[in-house]
């Protein structure tokens, strides 16, 4: 049996997700304190109509 005084790799890297995650959802907070809005959970738009670049259409 090995006997290790160090945190066990899997357990290492479970430890570095939470606390990425952490980090995610507190950036989050502050920006939306920051900003006096809450992150919007709206589906992706397409636009199908053609598209205007220095004054000509450009085709899709």
């Amino acid at each position: 049996m090995k006997n290790s005084p160090s945190i066990s790799s899997s357990t290492r890297k479970r430890l570095m997700a939470a606390v990425a995650s952490l980090a995610v959802v507190g950036t989050v907070g502050a920006s939306a304190l920051a900003t006096g809005t809450a992150p919007v959970l709206a589906d992706a738009v397409r636009v199908e109509a053609p598209q205007m670049v220095d004054g000509s259409v450009v085709c899709q």
